[in-house]
Order: structure tokens, then C-alpha cells, then sequence
């Protein structure tokens, strides 16, 4: 990453505008967080955690109905 910035994830409820999992680069040195990407193919993405070695970023989706079957 260039400028010593860093990744951050943030998933949201894809109700309304929201539209799934967001990218910013946040400048540790100002706070300041600029938009990367998004996936917004995926349905409320309620928490997010990287793999330790970086290689995947998981996603907790929080459904209640999956298939016609209630869920969590």
C-alpha cells in the first residue's frame, strides 16, 4: 500500500442504499478514509474478518430466511 495506508472493510445491512461490503484506505497518520471498492453482491454482511495470513476475508451474513427456512 502506498503512503503507509491500510485497508478497512466495513459491511452493512443491504437494506436500502447500502449495498454490501465496502473498501476504504484509511491514512493511520490523518484518519482520513478514502473509498477502494465494493462488493455488492453480497446480502448483509453483518461482521467481517480477515484470515491470518491475509488471504481471504470472511463474511458472517445475517439472514432470517435461507431456501424458505428461517435462519440466523
Amino acid at each position: 500500500m502506498s503512503n503507509g495506508s491500510v485497508l478497512a472493510y466495513i459491511g452493512t445491512y443491504t437494506r436500502g442504499k447500502s449495498e454490501g461490503i465496502y473498501v476504504y484506505r484509511l491514512d493511520p497518520s490523518t484518519g482520513a478514509l478514502t473509498f477502494s471498492s465494493k462488493t455488492a453482491d453480497v446480502k448483509d454482511p453483518s461482521f467481517l474478518a480477515i484470515h491470518p495470513q491475509k488471504r481471504a476475508l470472511y463474511s458472517v451474513n445475517e439472514l432470517g430466511v435461507v431456501d424458505g427456512k428461517p435462519a440466523g
